[in-house]
């Protein structure tokens, strides 16, 4: 018996009516690849936010160590002065 237009309505109303039975045909129809690309986004997309987070962590870790970096350089140059100073003075 042919499939007809009725028919495939048909069939769209019951994939609508019964989503477990469109997960079957959708994997009957399309290779594992393909199947599998929704999980594997959401993978990508954890991922991306973990990355994210990390880099937002170094970042302020960068900046605290800059900020330490900066007030090292300047209590060195400030001791050198009074070094130099003291050396003059003798």
């Amino acid at each position: 018996m042919p499939f007809t237009i009725e028919d495939f309505s048909d069939l769209l109303r019951l994939l609508r009516e019964h989503p477990e039975w469109r997960d079957q045909l959708r994997q009957e129809l399309l290779p594992v690849e393909v199947v599998n690309l929704p999980a594997q986004v959401a993978d990508l997309v954890q991922a991306m936010r973990e990355l994210k987070e990390t880099t937002a962590k170094l970042v302020r870790a960068d900046e605290g160590l800059s900020e330490r970096v900066s007030a090292l350089e300047h209590s060195h140059a400030e001791a050198i002065e009074r070094l130099s100073a003291l050396e003059h003075s003798h």
